[in-house]
This record gives structure tokens, C-alpha cells and sequence, in this order.
């Protein structure tokens, strides 16, 4: 299988209309969304990010999921995810390639008339069915540590192994999509220096919350998980990072009805899950699983 993603990139005009970024392909005079094949180092989001980069010249925010297309191509079956994604910014002048020559912006009601494939004219029409201009909260797990049979001193300093180290800098671009605009972290070690890289990068600072550590969860169960009810619901772009089993705890009461207790295992180091909040209501929940390291 052909494993490749995108997005229905948008905007919003000086009038607060959206509107959606279509790409014209001169090898098979098509118009459709910017996509294209998911790279042996990238994660499905982090391939439709550096695509709508590469084909439109923009940088995006991306949102929620929107679900996946498939079809056949070659002989081979390929499959394709889709985000929605805002541009950040003022749209840049685009610039040709042999890859892509046009770019129309258009209203999702006129995308119709432009859009070559009917999978694409469905994916358009879940698009204008869901509010797509919403906030991200991040629950991220923290990257590897030392075990903690391994380490002598108080839990909370223990640090993070080599393979951690390597997984916090990946961070840095496997959640680069989301574009977020604040970071937070358990007070322990392993949580902090798992977001310092990304924190580094985009030149923000780190609050360190004791409410999200391991150690509050044991005297307290209900005060990490109150703590971040209370961050869903003041609807900020942020990222927590923090433990299991706080994490998944902390998720089935922010849905509850919406997922069955068996939906939220025990993430792996690095693993995330992203809710998309409007209004201070969770509207969208992803699993983001970290990449690979290869």
C-alpha cells in the first residue's frame, strides 16, 4: 500500500469567510488538495505539514482529522490522511514548480467546480460539515528514562536515557504541525527535559506544574486530572506534558461517553493524545503516535 497524507488548508478573508487552497497538478491537469507520499522518517501529520509547505509556500496550524481516502494508483492501493490546516500568517506569493503550477483559493461552496475527484468533493463536504477553527490541547507523554531501577535518587530527578534524548529532539518536528503557543510540564525531570528542545526551538518558556506529576497523582488521583479540565476549558493552543497513568486518566473524564475505558491504553514514551477544543468544548479527539526513529 501507498501510504501518503495532506490537507484542506485554509484561510479566513478580511470579510471572516473561509477559504480553501487548491492545487493544480500540469501532469494529470487535476486540481485538488496539496498531499503527497509519507517519507520513511515522518509521521502521516508530519508529511502533510512539510507537503503543504512544499506545494503552496504556506505555513499551516494544523487542526483535526479528517479522514482518509483510498484508491488505486499504479496497481497499488493508496491511501491518503487528511487534516485540516490554517495558514499561518500572511499567504506567502507562490511560486511555480514542474510539480505544482497554480494555486486557486476559493470558497468551500465553489471548491466543488474545481475539485477533479469525487473522493475530494466528499472530504470538502465533512469539511464544511465540522468546526474546523479550533483550539489544540496537547496531553504528551514524556520521552524514555532511565528505568527506574536504575536510579538511586528520588524519582522525580530521574533523567532521560539516550534513546529519550533523541526522542524529545524528534519532537521538535513531529509537533511542529500543531503550531502551539504555550508549554507546560510535570515538575519531574524526565517531563521537562522531554519539551525543553521543542520550547528551545519555537522560544517559549516551560511552566513546570507540580499538579501533573507523578508524585501529586499518588497523594491525590482527581488534582492532575482536575488541573487539566480546567486548562481544556480556558481553550489555549497548549502542550502538557506529564505520566502514565495520568494521562489516559485524564482523557476518559474530559470525553467520557464519547469513548469506551478500553480507547485509552497506556501511552508509549513520546505518544500524545490531541484534543481539538471550541469554545472551551472538546470537539475532536486524534492519537498522535511519535515516529520512529531510524
Amino acid at each position: 500500500m501507498i501510504k501518503a497524507a495532506g490537507a484542506i488548508l485554509w484561510r479566513r478573508t478580511v470579510n471572516q469567510e473561509i477559504e480553501i487552497a487548491l492545487v493544480h497538478r500540469p501532469k494529470y491537469d487535476d486540481w485538488t488538495f496539496p498531499k503527497g507520499i509519507i517519507e520513511e522518517s515522518e509521521t502521516a501529520l508530519m508529511c502533510a505539514f512539510r507537503e503543504v509547505r512544499e506545494e503552496t509556500g504556506c505555513t499551516a496550524r494544523f487542526g483535526r482529522f479528517l479522514g482518509e481516502v483510498s484508491y488505486m494508483e499504479s496497481g497499488k492501493r493508496k491511501l491518503v490522511r487528511y487534516w485540516a490546516a490554517q495558514v499561518i500568517g500572511e499567504t506567502p506569493k507562490f511560486e511555480p514548480s514542474e510539480e505544482i503550477d497554480a494555486v486557486q483559493w476559493v470558497t468551500p461552496k465553489e471548491s466543488k467546480s474545481f475539485l477533479t475527484y469525487s473522493d475530494d468533493r466528499e472530504l470538502m463536504k465533512a469539511f464544511r460539515g465540522l468546526e474546523v477553527d479550533t483550539n489544540i490541547f496537547v496531553l504528551l507523554r514524556h520521552a524514555t528514562a532511565i528505568e527506574r531501577g536504575d536510579w538511586e535518587r528520588p524519582d522525580s530527578d530521574r533523567p532521560l536515557n539516550e534513546l529519550g534524548l533523541l526522542q524529545a529532539q524528534n519532537l521538535v518536528h513531529s509537533l511542529a504541525p500543531l503550531a502551539v503557543t504555550s508549554i507546560i510540564s510535570s515538575d519531574a525531570h524526565r517531563c521537562a527535559a522531554t519539551v525543553a528542545p521543542l520550547a528551545s526551538a519555537i522560544g517559549i518558556h516551560v511552566g513546570l506544574v507540580a499538579a501533573l506529576s507523578a508524585d501529586s497523582y499518588e497523594i491525590d488521583e482527581m488534582a492532575p486530572i482536575e488541573f487539566i479540565s480546567k486548562l481544556v476549558k480556558d481553550g489555549s493552543s497548549i502542550i502538557a506534558c506529564s505520566h502514565n497513568p495520568i494521562i489516559p486518566r485524564a482523557v476518559q473524564a474530559l470525553i467520557r461517553s464519547k469513548y469506551q475505558p478500553e480507547d485509552f491504553v497506556p501511552l508509549q514514551p513520546g505518544d500524545a493524545w490531541v484534543a481539538h477544543t471550541f469554545q472551551g468544548e472538546i470537539v475532536a479527539l486524534d492519537f498522535l503516535r511519535a515516529p520512529k526513529l531510524i
